[in-house]
């Protein structure tokens, strides 16, 4: 199970950081191996990953708030406050000790390529197919889908051909 926390502006500090953004949440998981999973397909870079190496039990990916909602509305990660966040990473610390999962190697994410006008529905925005926002983007089949949802499809459905980038449909 994935879980994300609420999110926090933490300022000016964190983009000095080199953070895509100064609000952020926490998102995690019942195994390293499956928040690292999660991250691949949300495509967050490895170097948000937070821990202070093995044996910590505090592991954890910091997340924009886009890639907080795909984890919710894509990945069906469960929304805890601090307080639940705080319990879940304490109960870590009761159980025994295990071996740390291993870091993931970079994988290559898939990217589509959409720059294609087509892409975008100049009569206004329609809900994701794949979650509950709105977007002006429509994939090859003229579904309303945001690109980054689409990715995160492919990722979690290999060989299948739903979104397709430009030139291959």
């Amino acid at each position: 199970m994935l879980y994300v926390d609420l999110l926090v502006d933490y300022g000016q500090d964190v983009l000095d950081r080199g953070m895509p953004s100064s609000r952020l949440a926490n998102l995690t998981a019942d195994t390293e191996s499956e928040l690292h999973e999660a991250a691949r397909n949300l495509d967050i870079p490895l170097d948000r990953f937070q821990s202070q190496g093995d044996g910590d039990h505090r592991w954890r990916y910091a997340v924009t708030p886009t890639e907080r909602d795909q984890a919710i509305w894509v990945l069906g990660a469960k929304e805890v406050d601090r307080d639940g966040m705080m319990k879940l990473i304490a109960a870590r610390r009761r159980t025994p000790s295990r071996a740390a999962a291993p870091r993931p190697a970079a994988q290559a994410a898939i990217a589509l390529d959409w720059g294609d006008r087509s892409h975008f529905d100049h009569s206004g925005d329609k809900p994701c197919v794949l979650c509950p926002k709105l977007t002006p983007l429509r994939s090859h089949r003229g579904e309303a889908v945001h690109k980054t949802c689409a990715e995160t499809w492919l990722s979690q459905h290999p060989g299948d051909t739903r979104f397709v980038s430009d030139g291959t449909a």
